[in-house]
């Protein structure tokens, strides 16, 4: 069977070799295919990874809320357009505020777009006291998209949506701001100076509280002893009754 095998390979050469040529042909154009869909992935991975990415967010500072539209991605975004249902606007007026006529006004960046977003570039507004913003949008859910292009004008568009609701009925702590801080501390420094130049001189007790009550009495009384002694209270008390008796009206 092997030499059958043989003889019919010796007679067929030019098939087996054209055969042959055709699955080198085949092998190599799956190689080139396989690499030009590698090269392909890896190609959309990197655009995936340093393509910009613009998000618009409602977030709550102590009691106002605030928009902020930010660049998160790692490549300038351009002719960044941004779509909310409703319409995100800056609210004024209403209860504890003054005025109290309440009022409202577009947000630029909302209504006319931006040009250009660099890499981290965050763009932030203050839409109203928590109460007003509560009124106008009971709902506390806002959709839309924020639609831009990439540096190399590839065109994105992200949808969104946002819900407020788990912020209602929130606590919030006060935190003091820079601006607050450095106040404080120039009062410090400035009680720290008086200190040090003798301007003004710091009250250390040195014994305990009930002592010191108790000390101030006895030095009360005494005070009171010695004055009623010199007749400081008779002086005061004829002094008013003498200038009516001498008074010829």
């Amino acid at each position: 069977m092997l030499h059958d095998v043989v003889t019919w390979c010796n007679s067929n050469v030019g098939f087996l070799s054209a055969l042959l040529t055709l699955v080198y042909v085949i092998a190599t154009l799956c190689l080139v295919l396989l690499g030009f869909l590698q090269l392909r992935a890896a190609f959309k991975l990197e655009r995936a990874r340093t393509r910009p990415v613009i998000i618009l967010d409602l977030i709550t500072e102590h009691a106002f809320v605030h928009v902020t539209l930010k660049n998160f991605g790692q490549t300038t975004a351009r002719n960044i357009k941004v779509v909310t249902y409703p319409e995100i606007r800056t609210l004024h007026g209403g209860p504890n505020t003054m005025p109290a006529q309440e009022r409202d006004e577009p947000i630029p960046f909302i209504a006319n777009g931006v040009t250009m977003m660099p890499p981290q570039r965050e763009i932030k507004s203050a839409v109203g006291f928590w109460p007003r913003f509560l009124s106008h949008y009971p709902q506390l859910r806002f959709s839309g998209y924020v639609a831009y292009r990439g540096s190399d004008q590839a065109r994105y568009r992200d949808d969104f949506e946002i819900d407020l609701s788990a912020q209602r009925g929130v606590m919030h702590i006060e935190r003091l701001g820079l601006h607050e801080v450095a106040e404080e501390l120039k009062e410090l420094a400035r009680s720290i100076r008086h200190i040090a130049t003798g301007f003004e001189k710091p009250l250390v007790r040195i014994i305990a509280e009930d002592a010191y009550r108790r000390r101030e009495k006895k030095w009360a009384k005494r005070a009171m002893r010695e004055a009623k002694r010199k007749g400081l209270f008779k002086d005061a008390v004829s002094k008013p009754a003498k200038e009516e008796l001498d008074d010829p009206s």
